[in-house]
Parts: structure tokens; sequence; C-alpha cells
């Protein structure tokens, strides 16, 4: 019984992990603070973060992660096509209850820190040459809810960068001609809608870890029963 625990075990740890989680790291420049209700630039706001305060010119770095094997929802797809049809149209993926993906960025003035923020991931939105005059490919990395919401937005105009709705597996500033960061809040002393926007200067994978399949956790865990019963039997 030792010998197949043992097997069992060493099976599992081998099995291949088809899905992925990409981790990347992203800089970028705040350009724009905004009040949203009253469509102006503001320049400089309190932000989300008590105490702190947001501005034009402010650097920001960050980083977001995925599985590559996130679960599609149907329910937000373009007239019900899945992933792999050939017409054009819009995706959306969730991603597990129990995911630890997040897109989480600091803020610094100057050099200094001055605010964190971390937002557990929503969703992925992928399209693909969405309109007839616009042949626009889009991944939208979606973290937090209304207000306190944040997204990393890539296109790249001539449609030719994410086929049949699928997720990348690899991202690169190099595969798009816009990138941009945006972060929303209520700024608590009016309740106005606050936003800040700003292009990515770089965006770096900086890691990429397995994430093991089911089947492979339930012969670890056969295994590891295994042997702890008969460890429990010769012990008795």
């Amino acid at each position: 019984m030792k010998y197949i625990a043992t097997a069992l075990t060493a099976l599992a740890l081998c099995a291949p992990a088809q899905a992925k989680v990409h981790v990347f790291e992203f800089t970028t420049t705040i350009e724009s603070v905004r009040n949203v209700f009253q469509q102006t630039e503001e320049g400089v706001s309190t932000g989300s973060v008590p105490g702190s305060v947001v501005a034009v010119d402010q650097q920001v770095v960050g980083r977001f992660s995925y599985d590559s094997e996130m679960a599609f929802d149907p329910n937000y797809s373009t007239y019900g096509q899945l992933p792999d049809a050939t017409a054009s149209g819009g995706y959306t993926y969730q991603p597990a209850p129990a995911t630890t993906d997040k897109l989480t960025f600091t803020v610094y003035d100057k050099g200094v820190p001055t605010s964190t923020e971390s937002r557990a991931l929503s969703h992925i939105r992928i399209e693909n040459d969405m309109y007839s005059w616009d042949p626009l490919d889009r991944f939208m990395l979606g973290a937090g809810g209304w207000p306190f919401s944040t997204y990393i937005i890539l296109d790249n105009s001539a449609g030719t960068w994410l086929p049949n709705g699928e997720l990348p597996l690899q991202l690169s500033l190099g595969d798009v001609n816009r990138a941009e960061f945006s972060h929303t809040w209520l700024r608590t002393s009016d309740n106005a809608l606050m936003s800040m926007t700003g292009r990515l200067h770089s965006l770096t994978e900086i890691d990429v870890s397995p994430v093991p399949e089911p089947g492979t956790w339930a012969m670890l865990l056969a295994g590891l029963g295994i042997l702890g019963f008969s460890a429990r039997r010769k012990r008795a």
C-alpha cells in the first residue's frame, strides 16, 4: 500500500498543469485627474485611501495576475457566442470564487510612496472586431466594483491581436497601440466620482506559475491519505 501511495503522489507531482497564473508588473504616470460627474479636469484630488492625494505627473507602479483557464461567462457574450466563434464579438471571463488574482498599485510622489490600492480581480473582457467601422481588438482587465474600480485596457487597432475571443497567454506593449490604466473612487468630501488615468510606460511578465488540474489534486490527496493511513496502522 505504501508503494501505491508513493506512486500516486509522484504521478500527481509530475502531472502536467495546464492552467497557469500570469503575473505582470506595469508602470504609468497620471495624466488626468477628473471629476466624472461634472466632466471637469481638476489635476489634483484627495484619493480613495484616507489622507492621500493624487495629482497629475505622479508615478504609479502596479501588478496584476490572471489564470489562463479562467471561466468563460456566456451571459456576457455577444449573441451567446462561444470564444472559438469566428464572428466578431465580445467575451467575458470570470475568476474562480476563491481566486487570489488581484490588481494592486502604489502611487509615488517624487519617488515617495503615498498610497497603495489592492482590488480582487472581477473580470476580463475580450473584444474582437466589435464594430464594422473599427476592427479593434481589446483586452480589458477589471478589479474591484463601483465606485472603487480599476482597469487595465490594451487595444490593437488593426484587429489582428486576439483571435476568437480567447484569453492571451502573453501580453506586451509591442502588440498594442494603446495601453491605459484607470482608477475611479468616490471623494469623501463631496461624494464626487473621481478618476485618474494614464498610459502604460512598461508591462513586464514577472512570473508564470502552474496551477494543478483537479485530477492532479485528487491523486496527490489520495496518495497522502494512503500514506497517513499506513503510518497510523503501523503505530497501532
